[in-house]
């Protein structure tokens, strides 16, 4: 029976591909430079290990040149915690996108704008003094505080649909998965 579910899926992923053969990724010339990224996690979602998914991606001129999905390598204790975790690797693949730009002779001055759905992590990583019960993860507030205080980073709070990074944590079917492949690729 398995094969057959096996089957039908694999005619599926394949009909899609076919029919989608005019998307992908176009990069447009341009003088400026506006690096930007979307970090999501989706806390504790498998019964077998409850570890939870960090995904992201970023964007360079608005078009996609970085993403990641993977699961977290310790069990968070909260969705804020799982939360931390994806902005803290969504933070060092920012800055090592920053240093990769630098040395291609591209400055980029301002803060890169990260998006995230969660008011409460980005509330922890301004200020990491604030009352808690985790100081596991001091260290790792401390570093994000330290990348924003840089102006490395700016973290700013968007609506979850609006979250690009959900495609990466989140299985997504119907009109959400279409919005958001939409806003990746182009035909």
């Amino acid at each position: 029976m398995a094969e057959q579910e096996h089957w039908k899926a694999a005619k599926k992923v394949i009909r899609y591909l076919i029919d989608t053969t005019d998307h992908g990724i176009y990069f447009k010339r341009s003088k400026t430079l506006t690096l930007q990224g979307y970090f999501d996690s989706d806390f504790a979602p498998k019964e077998h290990n409850r570890k939870s998914t960090t995904g992201y991606v970023f964007f360079i001129n608005n078009t996609p040149v970085s993403w990641k999905t993977q699961l977290q390598k310790r069990t968070a204790l909260s969705t804020c915690e799982a939360e931390l975790e994806a902005m803290l690797q969504a933070s060092k693949e920012a800055i090592f996108l920053r240093k990769l730009l630098y040395s291609f002779g591209y400055s980029v001055q301002q803060a890169t704008t990260i998006f995230c759905d969660n008011v409460s992590a980005i509330t922890v990583a301004k200020e990491p003094r604030g009352k808690r019960n985790t100081k596991h993860l001091d260290t790792k507030y401390f570093f994000l505080k330290e990348v924003i205080d840089d102006g490395q980073v700016m973290f700013v709070q968007v609506n979850s649909k609006d979250n690009l990074a959900e495609l990466f944590t989140k299985p997504l079917v119907g009109e959400s998965f279409f919005n958001i492949r939409n806003r990746l690729v182009r035909s």
